[in-house]
């Protein structure tokens, strides 16, 4: 085997062991990595603003009275009362 062609052969199986973030050179390694830190900080940039998102929205509602858990449930709060001799209206099909 010829030792030019011995040396290559070392080199790409070299080469293909290596990860390939290391086989880019130094300026392409770079704008790699600088945007996969961007798109990371991005990340953590909406989930703060989801989480601050949701608190004010949770102020906006203000707070509410939980229904105590031994309390029946009562339908005339929500629905109206059936009118004399009239029949319970039907709801419409299509």
């Amino acid at each position: 085997m010829h030792p030019v062609l011995a040396a290559s052969l070392l080199l790409l199986a070299e080469e293909a062991q290596m990860p390939l973030i290391l086989r880019l050179d130094g300026a392409t390694r770079a704008k790699v990595l600088a945007a996969l830190a961007g798109l990371i900080i991005l990340g953590f940039l909406m989930i703060a603003l989801t989480w601050l998102g949701a608190r004010m929205t949770r102020r906006y509602m203000g707070p509410k009275l939980k229904p105590l858990a031994s309390a029946p449930a009562r339908d005339d709060e929500w629905t109206r009362p059936p009118e004399e001799g009239k029949p319970p209206p039907r709801s419409k099909k299509g």
